[in-house]
């Protein structure tokens, strides 16, 4: 059997930011016409259901579109780029940011330093190990120490993220949460109602392996799952975990909450004859990378095999 390269998208946009990267709409379009010229393109629900055997022509092999998260920007930019070419690809949902309508906490933060005037952070949370007084000289020292903070607290409890989040916002209240992020639940009932499978990505983006309570597990997967199937008349078959990240215990609950596909981030193609385990299927991330050169060698596997080679 023929391996099936199935592709991870997450925003796509015309519009340059500092450190919220998008695939600008000139590389996604270029993805998706040698994807296209390359491929013969399923849905990864298509693909799946027969585990792709069935589906491989004489000369193309196998490729699938996906998005996560649940951007606007999706809808505004790349629907009308797949439309274009009769492309097709599949949405998972982050539930809870479709329901408040901003996107999850660490983009919060993001447009906070990337759009405040003010120079001046004070944190003081000992009990979290954040003590921060500091008077920054520039934009960009700003902008770098949000890029920063954001990856020491990326996996604390959410609790503890909003906690500091609030303080943030205390401290540069200049600033309003981007409500134009995500998608509205409108938009994504036309996607469903368009033909585009609908999937979760849970409810509030967790990492799932780190989550030590079944249930709040099973919460994120099963109440994600309903929420979808409220606005698309079916539960989703497909989960795209949380940073592709996933184990025995995470795929064992999302399996029994009603998911028969579940998808991680694996950097390689999916081999229906090997990769048994369809509740941890990989994909291959195409990033937000500012060239088309490097975008190609991450949609042709050609970077792995130069990392490899050079031994990172």
């Amino acid at each position: 059997m023929r391996d099936i390269r199935i592709f991870l998208f997450h925003r796509v946009s015309g519009n340059k930011e500092n450190w919220t990267h998008a695939t600008h709409v000139s590389i996604f379009e270029k993805c998706i016409k040698y994807i296209i010229a390359n491929y013969t393109v399923k849905t990864v629900e298509e693909c799946l259901a027969v585990k792709g055997s069935l589906l491989h022509g004489k000369a193309k092999p196998l490729a699938c579109i996906t998005f996560d998260d649940g951007f606007k920007d999706n809808i505004i930019y790349a629907l009308p780029i797949l439309e274009k070419y009769k492309c097709p690809a599949s949405f998972y949902m982050i539930t809870g940011c479709i329901d408040k309508g901003l996107p999850t906490w660490p983009h919060l933060y993001s447009n906070i330093f990337e759009n405040t005037r003010k120079m001046k952070l004070v944190i003081n949370l000992p009990e979290l190990g954040i003590n921060v007084d500091k008077h920054f000289k520039s934009t960009l020292e700003r902008i770098q120490f949000g890029i920063d903070l954001v990856k020491k607290i990326r996996f604390v409890p959410p609790q503890d993220a909003e906690t500091i989040l609030d303080i943030v916002k205390q401290n540069f209240n200049d600033v309003e949460d981007p409500h134009n992020m995500m998608m509205t639940w409108t938009e994504v009932k036309q996607l469903c109602e368009s033909g585009y499978p609908i999937g979760s990505h849970t409810h509030t983006h967790l990492k799932l392996t780190a989550v030590k309570d079944d249930e709040q597990l099973k919460y994120e997967m099963v109440h994600s799952g309903e929420r979808i199937k409220e606005l698309c008349g079916k539960f989703p078959a497909a989960i795209a975990y949380p940073f592709g990240l996933t184990d025995e215990r995470v795929t064992k609950i999302a399996h029994d909450a009603g998911y028969k596909y579940g998808l991680t981030v694996g950097q390689r193609a999916y081999n229906p004859g090997l990769d048994i385990n369809l509740m941890a299927v990989p994909r291959v991330d195409i990033y937000a990378e500012r060239s088309w050169l490097k975008t190609n060698l991450r949609i042709t596997g050609h970077i792995e095999t130069i990392k490899k080679i050079v031994g990172r």
